[in-house]
């Protein structure tokens, strides 16, 4: 029945009521009786939602049942339980006939801590494991998830750049826990656009009005967290290191990185405030960040002090970073233009 279309007339009885049928396959599928409500939800397209309650606000009735085989990788149940977080599942029952092991209980642990938001394993037997998602859509609004991601990547880039001046490893190593968090928002942030395309009541709840704004900011995230990378791509550098680079190259490094931090700090505030002019205006600190690249990577070259592998991974995140910022403002270009004076 999903796949088939069906006519139903517009009917029009008392003084001021129109009626629709609903199909009664509809009926008896979504368990509807006479008498019970349903509801009505109005879309951006102009067409209309009808909805159970208890399906209407999408707001944990979703439970997947997932079998768990004996010689499940750590790598594919992770892929399989971060694909059914994405999805919307609010409860997800992981099932062994012959047990869950202890390696697959701890890749599951370990996964909750990391990566997902607001989740928490509520029941665990020897051949089973309860994972619920308890935060509720408006406790962390859209807009808040990704400011929290920002400020995060933000603070990663500026301690690997210190990293990088001071050669100090455990700097280095704390950037690159930080991506984990900014992970953790990201997967929280795409698993409620993925649900808000689905229900417009859930796209009021999270603060987005239409499905192109879900589109818009699904790739606002994906480019947040790939400058989250970048950054802790910068701090497995000064792992690698085993003295400093020389100071000339340093302040032109953290000449880079000021641009960088102003490009990120720009596009978001063009996003969040809807502003075309403030998007157009990032371009021009980004063009000045490539040719600042050029001046760098030219004198990288004409020093041969031995540190040139270092100096240009760490000039090539810098660079990747202002080019992620322009993607930020060509989002918020598409998403305003209309509306730009």
């Amino acid at each position: 029945m999903d796949s088939e279309e069906e006519i139903r007339k517009v009917q029009f009885t008392g003084r001021a009521s129109y009626i629709v049928n609903l199909p009664k396959r509809w009926i008896i599928k979504q368990n509807v009786h006479q008498g019970d409500s349903l509801v009505v939800i109005p879309q951006v397209d102009g067409s209309l939602r009808i909805a159970p309650k208890s399906m209407a606000r999408g707001d944990g009735s979703l439970e997947a049942v997932m079998k768990v085989p004996a010689d499940l990788d750590n790598d594919a149940l992770t892929r399989r339980l971060v694909s059914l977080y994405l999805s919307g599942y609010n409860t997800v029952r992981l099932v062994a006939s012959g047990g869950v092991t202890m390696v697959q209980r701890e890749a599951v642990k370990d996964l909750i801590r990391t990566r997902f938001v607001g989740t928490e394993i509520v029941s665990e037997s020897s051949d089973s494991m309860t994972l619920q998602v308890l935060m509720s859509l408006p406790e962390l609004p859209v807009e808040d998830a990704l400011r929290r991601m920002s400020i995060i990547t933000g603070f990663m880039l500026k301690d690997a750049f210190r990293a990088v001046e001071t050669l100090d490893k455990s700097l280095a190593n704390s950037v690159m826990r930080a991506d984990d968090e900014v992970d953790r928002f990201s997967l929280y942030v795409i698993r409620q656009l993925v649900n808000a395309v689905m229900n417009q009541v859930v796209m009021k709840e999270i603060g987005l009005s239409s499905p192109a704004e879900c589109l818009g900011y699904r790739v606002v995230v994906k480019t947040v967290e790939r400058m989250a990378d970048h950054a802790a791509r910068i701090a497995s550098t000064v792992i690698s290191m085993d003295r400093k680079l020389d100071s000339s190259t340093l302040a032109d490094l953290a000449e880079f990185k000021a641009l960088d931090a102003q490009a990120l700090d720009a596009s978001l505030a063009a996003l969040f405030k809807r502003d075309y002019s403030m998007a157009e205006g990032v371009f021009a600190v980004v063009s000045r960040c490539r040719k600042l690249d050029a001046k760098v990577l030219a004198r990288i070259s004409e020093k041969k002090s031995g540190d040139e592998t270092t100096s240009r991974l760490v000039a090539e995140d810098l660079r990747r970073w202002a080019e992620y910022a322009a993607d930020i403002a060509e989002v918020v270009l598409n998403l305003t233009v209309t509306s730009s004076p």
